[in-house]
């Protein structure tokens, strides 16, 4: 897995009420999102690593741990093999 990521360049993302849909024009498809991976997907306007994620969420979230760590790791892969992501080059 790559060092950083960042939110794909031809994405629409939207917030409403709690959720996030995202639009994919490059294969036009919809993706929905709960506040979590919402919140994670906004992380990523910028390019970010997944310590950097898993930091910014502890100063917010006082029960991220190691598996918070596993399960945001697993979250990013699915979101770079929809496209949702991509890594950045160093």
């Amino acid at each position: 897995m790559a060092d950083q990521f960042k939110i794909s360049p031809h994405l629409e993302v939207v917030e409403a009420d709690d959720e996030w849909i995202v639009l994919n024009a490059s294969n036009y498809t919809i993706t929905k999102l709960n506040k979590s991976g919402g919140q994670i997907l906004s992380l990523l306007k910028n390019p970010a690593s997944l310590r950097g994620m898993v930091d910014h969420l502890r100063d917010q979230y006082a029960n991220v741990d190691q598996h918070t760590e596993s399960e945001i790791s697993a979250f990013l892969q699915e979101l770079l093999e929809i496209g949702l992501v991509e890594p950045v080059n160093s």
